[in-house]
């Protein structure tokens, strides 16, 4: 029995176990490039509109684990974790002697684990960390109690120069060069070559992605599409000679 054996007898018993998903691979001796992801192959979408990448990026996704010959499709988009957006009011900040980067500086010091002296042993140093408690991280309502200097010397509540809105959003925002990205992965179903799921994959990206969505394979994958590049010129020469 091989490990891929192995893996195709457990997957099915352990889709069962309820609130886990389970993603097992089989890696190649050498590992060719590529991120360590939960499936084995690699395929990422680029693109500077991150708006327009995530949506498309989750309605990839589940076209992807439609087609036949791939198993364990995923990716590594996380867009609906919580965050709270600090919108500033300019006009009222500037009537009462605030300035957007004053904001900034308040917010940075409260979540920014900003460093403000050290504390030096015999045998090392040590960096205090400015912030607020643990207890006032984790809700955003707490945000109305942070004050901030303005220029006339008073302490301006910060609720009062702007709102909060809460929403959810991507946990990382994931680069691929200079430019967002969002990477699928997946292994190759039972009997099915590589070869053919590169081709399906490309398929499918050319007939639902705009041209502002640039894709690229990455590791194994990646080796094998570029492995093919001239092998049309090669088997002419072969013939010629």
């Amino acid at each position: 029995m091989t490990i891929d054996d192995v893996m195709q007898e457990l997957q099915p018993k352990l889709n069962k176990v309820p609130g886990i998903r389970v993603f097992m691979q089989n890696p190649p001796a050498i590992r060719i490039g590529g991120q360590i992801t939960k499936s084995l192959y690699q395929f990422t979408l680029s693109s500077p509109q991150t708006d327009q990448l995530y949506k498309y990026a989750e309605l990839f996704e589940a076209k992807m684990k439609a087609l036949p010959g791939l198993t364990d499709v995923t990716s590594d988009l996380q867009i609906h974790n919580p965050q709270a957006n600090v919108v500033v009011d300019r006009d009222k900040a500037a009537a009462l002697g605030v300035t957007p980067e004053q904001v900034e500086d308040a917010l940075y010091s409260a979540y920014g684990q900003r460093q403000i002296s050290p504390i030096y042993t015999s045998n090392d140093e040590y960096w205090v960390v400015l912030g607020v408690q643990k207890r006032f991280q984790s809700d955003p309502n707490m945000l109305s109690e942070l004050y901030i200097h303005s220029s006339t010397g008073q302490l301006v509540p910060l609720s009062a120069v702007s709102k909060f809105v809460t929403s959810v959003g991507p946990l990382t925002v994931n680069h691929s060069g200079q430019l967002p990205s969002v990477t699928m992965s997946f292994n190759l179903a039972p009997g099915v070559a590589l070869g053919q799921a590169v081709t399906e994959v490309e398929n499918l990206a050319k007939s639902m992605l705009p041209i502002s969505i640039t894709t690229s394979f990455q590791g194994t994958a990646q080796a094998f599409q570029q492995s093919l590049t001239g092998m049309g010129i090669l088997l002419i020469m072969t013939v010629v000679v």
